[in-house]
């Protein structure tokens, strides 16, 4: 409910105008300044971002955001990020920084950097000490070189490590996983169900032949999941070792089965959607699977803006629906 008027401002005698927004919670309104200091930072962020990201003239806006999650609880931290991707919109671009797990998406981290000041001792930054220097020196690597630079610094990306590794709290331990092969199964997967509710989450590995511990865990915790691998015979393979290993036949599931014709996650593109995604991408000719991936990852969260065939195919029904069904 919108409330609006005038006011008399007693300081200078002029009329003011306000407006007041209230907010209905069941049968019950209540005034903004009522809710918690979360809800009501969440309420004008969205407020504020959301117009601005909207509006048709000029080249865009830059939002910087500077630990933007810090007065939220987990969910809210989770429905601020998928946020983020309303308003990176082109023409729109979007810089945050932040230390929780929950505001660290796995498809955005080949964009992602760990900034440090590099006058900082070596010592105290592998034991997360901070420190007052005089000097600074800040430089931001991209996340994929620092870890490979820097393996033992571990407290410079533990929120990305807590966000792929951590173990599911006792409230979330119903939910149901779909492990794939890698990040490119992951981003196109993800990409082509945008705007669907699925009944289950994305899980990615890094390989064909990675998934095992993967396994082992969610076996361990009591998930209900289903592993999707190439129809190749590294995938193949890779099937047998896992129900030879875990006994997990039935949870074991591949292109090809699932939908005749498809060896692999690219195989749902059509090539009316390969040659969209050349031209978005400026490329002539055969485009390979890095440029695809590449296409998907620089475009979450508005892959349905170019209408691709795929995701409105038959081919990702089935293979959508079969998973579903298998874990009902």
């Amino acid at each position: 409910m919108i409330n609006f008027g005038l006011e008399e401002n007693e300081e200078d005698n002029e009329v003011d105008p306000y407006i007041e927004f209230a907010i209905r919670d069941g049968t019950n309104r209540f005034n903004i300044a009522d809710r918690s200091l979360g809800f009501r930072w969440f309420f004008c962020f969205l407020l504020f971002t959301q117009f601005r990201a909207k509006r048709q003239e000029g080249s865009g806006t830059l939002f910087l955001f500077d630990e933007p999650a810090s007065n939220l609880h987990a969910k809210a931290q989770e429905k601020l990020l998928e946020s983020f991707k309303d308003i990176s919109i082109q023409p729109n671009r979007l810089i945050y920084s932040t230390h929780s797990p929950y505001m660290i998406d796995p498809i955005w981290l080949d964009d992602a950097y760990v900034v440090e000041n590099t006058l900082i001792s070596e010592e105290l930054q592998e034991i997360g000490e901070m420190s007052v220097v005089e000097e600074s020196n800040i430089v931001a690597l991209r996340y994929k070189s620092y870890v490979d630079q820097f393996p033992a610094r571990l407290n410079h990306f533990q929120p990305v490590l807590d966000r792929l590794e951590v173990k599911p709290s006792i409230g979330e331990i119903s939910e149901k996983t779909l492990l794939v092969e890698g990040k490119s199964d992951y981003a196109i997967l993800r990409g082509l169900t945008e705007g669907k509710r699925l009944s289950f989450k994305i899980v990615p590995a890094h390989g064909a032949t990675t998934l095992g511990a993967l396994i082992g865990l969610l076996r361990g915790w009591g998930w209900n999941f289903a592993v999707l691998l190439d129809s190749d015979d590294k995938g193949k393979e890779a099937a047998a070792a896992y129900d030879d290993q875990f006994a997990i036949g039935d949870a074991l599931l591949d292109f090809e089965t699932v939908a005749k014709g498809l060896k692999e996650i690219e195989d749902l593109l059509t090539k009316g959607d390969r040659d969209k995604i050349a031209k978005r991408a400026g490329l002539s000719g055969k485009i390979t699977k890095k440029q695809i991936y590449s296409f998907f990852v620089a475009n979450a969260g508005k892959i349905r803006s170019f209408d691709l065939e795929a995701a409105k195919g038959a081919a990702l029904k089935r293979l959508i629906g079969t998973i579903s069904a298998k874990l009902k």
